[in-house]
């Protein structure tokens, strides 16, 4: 009777295991990939909320390069005047 009462709770056990990765789990993984979806595009959708709307052709430039000669001048360090010598 020991027997029939293990071999009872192992196939309920593999039933439980069964359907719960068969239709529990899938479940949980669509519900946590559409909550993270909603909130990466929740936030991009605030953001663009924010901006101020262009107008159709205009150009915004938010980054401006700092100017090269400057940082190539000082760089170089001293001039040195040589003459070529032959042997």
């Amino acid at each position: 009777m020991l027997l029939f009462k293990i071999i009872l709770i192992l196939i309920a056990l593999y039933y439980l295991f069964y359907l719960g990765f068969r239709y529990v789990f899938p479940w949980l993984l669509k519900r946590y990939i559409r909550k993270t979806q909603e909130k990466f595009y929740g936030k991009s959708s605030q953001q663009g909320k924010s901006k101020k709307q262009k107008k159709e052709g205009q150009v915004n430039i938010d980054f401006v390069p700092e100017d090269d000669k400057t940082k190539k001048d000082g760089d170089l360090g001293e001039y040195v005047d040589y003459e070529e010598i032959e042997d």
